[in-house]
């Protein structure tokens, strides 16, 4: 508190014939008052309940001046006190009017474990900080101006526009290279062990997902793993993935001629097959497989046993043709979930897609083949004489599917509308957009389309399966085309001359 007169002989502090107003504090009440009263030098002093000592006379490390919360985390928060207080170890000490001797400085004072915490943390805090700040490459320039004194001085250095080259020779018997480490200007890095290019993925976890070299401690790693690493014999799986590397960059230069990019192709295939113990054919080898095997059988089983090509087993091939044969998969839970899966792995671009309309003709018989009797029309009692085909397409990718192969016979209009329907909703659960249904000029296809569109055929309608979207209906070019020449190819007049409607005026013709 402020205006209470010191006690403490020669002080005048807050007095009346003086300008000097400061806090003063009273006498404590437990056994402190009686150090107290021996500090202050005044002899046979009593004090009472109105004595106070001012402030001039403790030490910093006595006074409290602020409050101090220490948060959670081990923060500190402080605000300033209205007024100081004392420390409950507080004690007079300080008289500048009295003789030196009888001032003393306290001992300073051990911090709260609390605060010591916090300086700690700050201090590391800072450490990590400016290590950090020291330790992060700047740009090209810094890693090229630097990199000679941060290296170890057995490496070679040399320095180019566009990267930093790192390398160790071995001196004994013929000179070679042990590994070297090329740093580009945006710090990406390629590493050689000898003659051998390593993958990136062996050494990701020191560089992070974008495998550049920003740091000093980085490359240190980077030396010291390289370093440490002996020098094997490339294991076959790396020499093959190694050989497909290759022939896969002559793709790269050979991309325009079809007949090469097939044979190279088929290569890298039988390498990737011979490296597998389980091997997984790719669609297109299996279709080439199918269409050999179907063709000319007892050729295709002498070649298998020759074991000079990778070849799938014949019983395989059945199986999976039985697959394709089944009668329908409008309501194959199976294929419906595989729809749904595959259509989980694509882009949003991806999911646009087209649905292609077509009829297959096949023979009307019966057949047994993989538990199932073939051969059944759905939408009647007899054989089949028509497979028709629903395929998706997307617009924006070489991605294509079957949606449903539907045995029928003598089609009508509203079966095909039905069974379209059915499609689009199959789409529409397992995730596809369809923007467009593609089919021939048939006239049971373009009834189906003026019943879809309600009595008579437009551009588009709104999807079937989902009223937020539209669909548009397209006739296949290809068809279109073909029909007009076989139109002008049957032509009786003199000089088979066709005739089109004038595009200005559609009262006339002209050839």
């Amino acid at each position: 508190m402020m205006g209470r007169k010191c006690c403490v002989p020669g002080c005048n502090s807050n007095y009346d014939n003086t300008d000097v107003h400061v806090h003063s504090f009273a006498f404590p009440k437990d056994d402190r008052k009686c150090l107290w009263i021996k500090k202050i030098n005044r002899a046979g002093f009593v004090p009472t309940k109105h004595s106070v000592v001012c402030i001039k006379h403790f030490s910093e490390q006595f006074i409290i001046h602020n409050h101090r919360v220490v948060k959670p985390d081990g923060t500190v928060l402080e605000v300033k006190r209205n007024r100081p207080i004392l420390t409950s170890d507080a004690f007079p000490s300080l008289h500048a009017n009295q003789p030196n001797y009888l001032s003393e400085e306290p001992a300073p004072k051990r911090k709260a474990p609390e605060e010591r915490l916090s300086e700690m943390r700050k201090r590391d805090d800072n450490n990590f900080a400016n290590w950090n700040e020291k330790d992060i490459i700047t740009s090209f320039s810094t890693l090229s101006d630097c990199c000679r004194s941060k290296i170890p001085k057995e490496l070679q250095f040399i320095q180019d526009q566009k990267f930093v080259l790192l390398y160790k020779i071995d001196p004994t018997s013929m000179p070679k290279i042990v590994f070297s480490i090329k740093v580009f200007d945006d710090f990406t890095v390629d590493i050689w062990h000898g003659p051998k290019k390593l993958r990136s993925q062996d050494y990701s976890y020191m560089l992070g997902k974008e495998n550049k070299c920003d740091r000093w401690t980085k490359l240190d790693c980077l030396i010291n793993w390289i370093s440490a690493t002996p020098e094997l014999e490339t294991p076959l799986k790396a020499q093959m993935e190694h050989i497909v590397s290759k022939l896969k960059e002559c793709l790269l230069c050979i991309k325009d001629d079809l007949k090469i990019t097939t044979h190279i192709n088929f290569i890298i295939e039988q390498v990737y097959l011979a490296m597998s113990s389980h091997p997984s054919y790719k669609t297109d080898y299996l279709l080439l497989c199918a269409q050999i095997y179907f063709s000319y059988p007892s050729a295709y089983t002498f070649i298998r046993n020759l074991a000079i090509l990778k070849l799938p087993h014949p019983l395989y091939l059945k199986k999976l043709a039985a697959t394709l044969r089944s009668p329908s998969v409008l309501d194959s839970n199976s294929h419906i979930y595989y729809l749904k899966k595959k259509c989980e792995m694509l882009s949003v671009d991806e999911k646009l897609v087209s649905v292609l309309i077509d009829e297959i003709h096949v023979n009307a018989s019966y057949s047994y083949s993989g538990g199932q009797i073939i051969g059944s029309a759905e939408n009647c009692n007899a054989e089949a004489t028509t497979v028709q085909a629903f395929m998706l397409t997307s617009l924006f990718s070489d991605n294509k599917d079957i949606v449903a192969l539907v045995p029928v016979k003598n089609q009508n209009n509203d079966e095909l509308l039905a069974n379209t329907t059915k499609v689009l909703k199959i789409l529409k659960y397992t995730g596809y957009t369809v923007l467009c249904l593609i089919s021939d000029n048939l006239r049971l296809n373009r009834k189906m389309f003026e019943k879809m569109a309600g009595g008579s055929i437009s551009n588009f309608i709104q999807n079937p399966a989902d009223q937020e979207s539209k669909l548009f209906f397209l006739f296949d070019t290809v068809h279109l085309i073909k029909s007009i020449r076989n139109n002008w190819l049957n032509l009786t007049n003199n000089d088979q001359t066709i005739y089109f409607p004038n595009t200005e005026d559609n009262t006339k013709t002209r050839p």
